[in-house]
């Protein structure tokens, strides 16, 4: 009997520290569950789920050890009983130690077996994306909204998800092949149609755009024109078909811009073609002696906008208060095109050669 009461003590006594130390694992996995956050990562989940297993492996051979100590207990002289249940607290046993032995073996061969961690990929370099050179329209401002593809050509009509809609542009050269791109915005459609218009854009990366855009000039303009010219100039006549005077035979006045002149994009004040020569850098003058009537009226391009004659690949842009109309072919009479047809005085002229 006193050896009964010996081994019910010695059994609840192991029953309380192996409650004590369940418990006291409880908490342990408890805390760590609740610290994992709102992204834990595997190797957390994996510790968790590990010191879990071990614990409720414990706990079991703990529960079967105590019900072996009770069956061993209440036998008396049933040999049967009190065989099973020896067995039961051995096995209860040696799954304990089976346990910590698998664990103290891990351990020991990585201890990264029982506590695992994501081991950083190394970086990897970044792979360049080649940029298409062109302009790019964007429908807000800083270059953000939409975007469109690369635009290399001139457009008589913006494309409707973009028309009227642009508010700044990425101008990206081609520098491998010299080629540099540039724009005119106009807020009518049709190129050809007189309206307000931004000035010429050429600078490379983002740039606002201040005019609702439905129609474009888009340009490679030459920065080589010095070495790799784009023709030899640009006349200013005062009369229609200028440069045709024999079949006219007219008096009109003129100004010659030579390449050498252009050195990039020019601007001219149409006041500067002083059509007597007076103040004039460029080449000017009358083709014959005219009536000095003609001469006051008609002294300068400013009133006396004629004809144009474009010798070479050259945009010339005529500006009047913000409103203009661009020409790439010569124009044997102004008076014809909508620009001056409108009554526009001419104010300002950009040159811009080409390739």
């Amino acid at each position: 009997m006193a050896k009964n009461k010996f081994l019910l003590f010695f059994s609840f006594s192991n029953a309380f520290l192996f409650s004590s130390a369940a418990f006291a694992s409880a908490i342990t996995l408890e805390s760590p569950l609740k610290g994992l956050g709102d992204n834990p990562d595997l190797p957390k989940y994996i510790t968790f789920i590990f010191s879990w297993a071990i614990s409720v492996g414990g706990t079991i051979a703990l529960i079967s050890f105590v019900i072996g100590a009770v069956g061993l207990i209440i036998s008396g002289d049933n040999t049967e009983l009190a065989g099973n249940s020896k067995d039961r607290m051995k096995d209860a046993i040696l799954g304990l130690i089976l346990i910590m032995t698998a664990y103290l073996i891990m351990y020991t061969i990585n201890p990264a077996l029982v506590t695992p961690r994501l081991t950083p990929l190394p970086e990897t370099p970044a792979i360049a994306v080649p940029i298409i050179p062109g302009v790019y329209y964007y429908t807000q401002l800083g270059c953000a909204g939409d975007s469109s593809g690369p635009n290399t050509s001139s457009q008589d009509h913006i494309d409707s998800a973009f028309a009227g809609k642009i508010k700044s542009i990425k101008i990206i050269n081609d520098k491998t092949n010299n080629i540099y791109y540039g724009v005119i915005f106009h807020n009518v459609a049709g190129l050809e149609n007189v309206g307000p218009c931004s000035q010429p854009i050429i600078d490379e990366g983002c740039q606002p755009v201040g005019t609702g855009a439905y129609a474009v000039d888009i340009f490679a303009l030459n920065k080589n024109n010095n070495t790799s010219p784009s023709g030899t100039g640009i006349d200013f006549y005062s009369e229609a078909y200028g440069y045709n005077i024999g079949a006219q035979n007219r008096g009109e006045g003129f100004c010659t811009v030579g390449n050498n002149k252009i050195n990039g994009i020019l601007q001219i004040e149409a006041n500067d073609l002083n059509f007597g020569g007076g103040g004039s850098s460029y080449n000017c003058g009358y083709s014959k002696k005219t009536l000095p009537q003609y001469k006051g009226l008609y002294g300068t391009f400013q009133y006396g906008p004629g004809s144009i004659n474009i010798k070479g690949n050259y945009l010339v842009a005529l500006y009047s208060a913000g409103y203009c109309q661009v020409f790439s072919a010569s124009a044997a009479n102004l008076n014809m095109q909508p620009f001056v047809a409108a009554r526009y005085t001419v104010e300002n002229i950009y040159i811009i050669p080409t390739k």
